[in-house]
């Protein structure tokens, strides 16, 4: 349903129930991968077959015209109570969901209904299988192309030098596009925690000495600008999908971030190890410098993405340019474009 081909090793969800966000499952798995998985905690099949559960569950819509799907890539806890040889039943609650992310809670049982592995705060992340437009096209159209062949046909085919000089200028050119693999694993997990950091920074910065608050007492403190209130309440949505807000009622209160490292340790990570990042990672922390006068008024947004800017494709859309790098879509909401800007030694010293 979402463009994804198991083979039968992976095809052992056999049947399951569901209530609202709760899902009951019994997971068959086939004889061959039933016999070697005593010689595991938990099979990767047995596990596969149980994140299938929430597909069936409806945790993210299904639609065969765009290839979306949601990958794991946290866990936050496991609690092994038994030898997952004899599971054959999968129970899944959907803790919280929203339009990019799914954190659910998997209880794994054996046929007697004992706890054979339990895994808490498990975190899954909205991807795209194939780029916008991908595909196979639904009609051909041929049409008859004249061509001269005064010199005969064997004078039109290149020299095997310039068949060569060619492909050597191909290959270098590839060799400096960056990795996609790369990007998903590594690089786009930096930028989701360097956005994450400007928007607690500018929040705690608003809030003050206010325990508790709600999107109109923070406006009032922070003296927003009423046509930025679209703005803040994503910023407020940030902090609460990645946990560094709680919600009680209509009220949020900041919890300790002691683990999140500032904006500057993080940029200067990413262009550590990633240089080639360096105009994302450089209209990002411009725009998250700025982010607290942008909600006051006081710095046009145009601004901060005007300065020798232009605006490029989405992610992926064509092939990058050597140097340069995709931007994350969700970090968009701060940028569009990539930035030619200069690195210094602390992006605090961006304007």
């Amino acid at each position: 349903m979402v463009g994804l081909s198991y083979g039968p090793a992976f095809a052992g969800l056999e049947e399951m129930w569901s209530s609202g966000d709760e899902a009951f499952a019994v997971i068959r798995l086939p004889a061959p991968v039933a016999a070697e998985a005593s010689r595991y905690r938990l099979h990767p099949c047995l596990l596969d077959s149980c994140l299938q559960v929430l597909v069936g569950l409806g945790a993210w819509p299904v639609d065969s015209r765009r290839s979306v799907c949601f990958l794991p890539f946290h866990i936050g806890r496991v609690i092994y109570h038994r030898p997952g040889g004899s599971a054959v039943y999968c129970r899944v609650v959907i803790e919280k969901r929203s339009a990019r992310s799914v954190v659910a809670r998997f209880q794994v049982l054996d046929e007697a209904g004992d706890t054979v592995v339990e895994l808490e705060d498990f975190r899954f992340r909205r991807a795209r299988l194939v780029r916008d437009g991908a595909g196979i096209p639904g009609r051909y159209a041929f049409r008859p192309v004249l061509r001269s062949r005064d010199d005969g046909m064997g004078d039109s085919l290149p020299r095997p030098a310039d068949v060569v000089s060619r492909l050597e200028k191909t290959i270098s050119e590839h060799r400096h596009k960056p990795d996609r693999s790369d990007f998903y694993n590594q690089v786009l997990p930096l930028f989701d925690a360097l956005v994450a950091a400007f928007a607690y920074r500018t929040i705690h910065g608003l809030v003050g000495s206010q325990n508790h608050f709600t999107l109109s007492s923070l406006m009032a403190a922070g003296d927003i600008e009423p046509r930025h209130a679209a703005l803040l309440s994503r910023l407020v949505g940030i902090l609460e999908e990645d946990r560094l807000l709680t919600r009680t009622d209509s009220e949020w209160s900041l919890t300790e971030a002691a683990e999140l490292p500032s904006p500057e340790e993080i940029w200067r990570l990413l262009l550590a190890d990633f240089p080639g990042y360096l105009h994302e990672a450089t209209l990002i922390g411009r725009c998250g410098l700025h982010l607290a006068s942008v909600l006051r008024g006081g710095e046009p947004p145009p601004s901060l993405i005007s300065k020798g800017a232009s605006v490029s494709p989405p992610i992926w859309a064509t092939p990058p340019r050597p140097g340069t790098s995709p931007i994350s879509p969700r970090r968009r909401r701060f940028a569009r474009s990539p930035e030619s800007g200069r690195r210094d030694d602390d992006c605090g010293s961006w304007s």
